[in-house]
């Protein structure tokens, strides 16, 4: 008969510690400690050790010859989940890291842009201002180079519309251009050589906007949040001025 149970422990904010035990009819003992680990962690972790068991060096899912584990795993993880992923336990933003966000973002011309961008990573968790900075940097590269994938999907799908989308890659290239030096800029502390990047990074989204002229842009929307993002970066880099 295979015996589970689960228990977790909270030692500090934003964080928690789980100790799974799951012990087969082998008689072996397998024991997963998460670390402040998301929930896709500690559901890939639980899945790992209630799916499966070692046996003669074979992966046996021990549901096939023990029925009445399924039973006993779902009572356990109904029971456990539901304490383990409340809202205190997500990783919340430090009240610091939470204030310096609300405080950058009000001072920028797109607020619910730079909430949702800084927030949405990891990094900004007890992050100050350079690096908040690096943050919305990362997030035009990111979009850059998403948007000169969609650009080259275009110039097929669209031949009619290819002169202006060429037109674009060079804009967009030259925005992909910059991020190295401002992040080199923002990471060593000279913000002044990281601003005309940024700049740079928006005048070029607007540049292939208007490429199109009178025909009707399919880049409308992506422009305008890289537009966007590059002016809330340099809002931020200028605060570091």
């Amino acid at each position: 008969m295979a015996r589970a149970g689960a228990s977790a422990r909270h030692p500090a904010r934003g964080g928690a510690w789980l100790r799974v035990v799951a012990r087969g009819t082998a008689g072996r003992r397998h024991t997963a400690r998460v670390i402040h680990a998301p929930p896709s962690r500690v559901f890939s972790e639980l899945a790992n050790i209630f799916g499966f068991e070692q046996h003669q060096h074979h992966i046996i899912p021990i549901s096939s010859h023990i029925p009445i584990m399924k039973n006993l795993i779902s009572l356990t993880l109904i029971t456990f989940f539901v304490a383990f992923l409340s809202p205190s336990t997500r990783h919340p933003l430090s009240a610091q890291a939470n204030s310096l966000i609300t405080t950058t973002c009000k001072k920028t011309p797109s607020h619910q842009l730079c909430v949702s961008t800084l927030t949405s990573n990891p990094r900004s968790i007890n992050a100050d201002l350079s690096t908040l900075g690096l943050i919305v940097v990362d997030a035009i590269k990111a979009k850059s180079t998403s948007t000169l994938t969609q650009i080259y999907k275009l110039m097929y799908s669209t031949p009619q519309l290819r002169r202006p989308l060429r037109k674009c890659v060079e804009f967009y290239k030259a925005v992909l251009g910059g991020i190295p030096t401002a992040v080199e800029a923002l990471t060593k502390g000279n913000p002044k050589f990281a601003e005309s990047s940024t700049v740079d990074a928006a005048n070029e989204a607007e540049y292939c906007e208007k490429s199109f002229n009178k025909s009707k842009s399919p880049l409308t929307d992506t422009n305008k949040v890289i537009h966007d993002l590059s002016v809330v970066a340099t809002t931020i880099i200028r605060m570091l001025l």
